[in-house]
């Protein structure tokens, strides 16, 4: 009787603590929040074309006083390849001085900071524009 009791009845070493219980309701709460956030995501999920913004200011330094900042960011839903920018300082709509920045890829949602340099002294322009050159689909 005593060793049919046993094997039925499970011994108090096999038993899971509340701990034990409580890391597995986390664990599968976590996986299924997951797999719910990828399903959510692959169905609303919609393609467009990669969308380049580009913001610049003044940056200069002791060693490059015609320096400027310029911060690339890609609003589209694609990533852009061969990312081409050109700055360009113009005095009554005559270009004094170009400078280009070059990315090999620039993926969505994504931010890169580079600084250009110009020989001209900025302050001799009447403006400072940009011009997306060129880009592509990977």
């Amino acid at each position: 009787m005593s060793s049919e009791n046993q094997q039925k009845e499970p011994s108090r070493k096999d038993k899971k603590n509340w701990l034990e219980w409580t890391v597995f309701g986390i664990s599968v709460l976590m996986v299924v929040g997951v797999i719910g956030y990828l399903a959510y995501m692959t169905y609303h999920h919609q393609e467009s074309p990669p969308d380049i913004k580009v913001q610049y200011r003044p940056d200069p330094t002791e060693n490059s006083p015609n320096r400027y900042y310029v911060a690339v960011q890609n609003a589209g839903g694609l990533t852009a390849e061969g990312v081409m920018i050109e700055l360009m300082l113009l005095d009554n709509g005559r270009t004094l001085e170009s400078s280009q920045v070059q990315l090999p890829f620039l993926p969505k949602s994504a931010t890169h900071e580079s600084w250009v340099n110009f020989r001209t002294d900025p302050a001799l322009a009447d403006s400072v524009v940009y011009k997306v050159m060129s880009y592509k689909k990977p």
